[in-house]
């Protein structure tokens, strides 16, 4: 299984039914520096951050195609992430956390500490 592959199916897991365009997911590994064709090492936690990312990114919250439509809930989505960042540990509170969050408002104000931390 490749690294494409591999986000691929990562992020059907945390969303099942979602399906990320292959340029998406190719751009996205690129930009984390990850080797689309190159074999997927198991519990690789840069991968896993890269996925949740994309599911994050999604906007749409449903789509129809050929008369087949699918929706999404976001709780579930926040809980199926927090799930993945348990499972891989990756969600403490490190520069990473923003990812294993599902309060948006939480969110914003840690990442705007962030900010004014870096900025320090």
């Amino acid at each position: 299984m490749t690294n494409l592959d591999a986000i691929r199916a990562l992020c059907t897991k945390i969303c099942s039914g979602f399906y990320p365009d292959q340029n998406v997911l190719e751009f996205t590994l690129l930009d984390n520096d990850i080797d689309p064709s190159k074999n997927f090492i198991p519990k690789d936690v840069e991968l896993v951050k890269a996925a949740i990312s994309v599911v994050k990114g999604m906007t749409e919250n449903s789509h129809s195609e050929s008369g087949i439509s699918d929706g999404w809930d976001a709780d579930r989505i926040n809980k199926s992430i927090s799930a993945i960042c348990r499972e891989y540990n990756i969600d403490s509170p490190d520069k990473n956390r923003w990812l294993c969050y599902n309060n948006t408002q939480e969110s914003e104000v840690w990442l705007w500490q962030l900010s004014i931390r870096k900025n320090n």
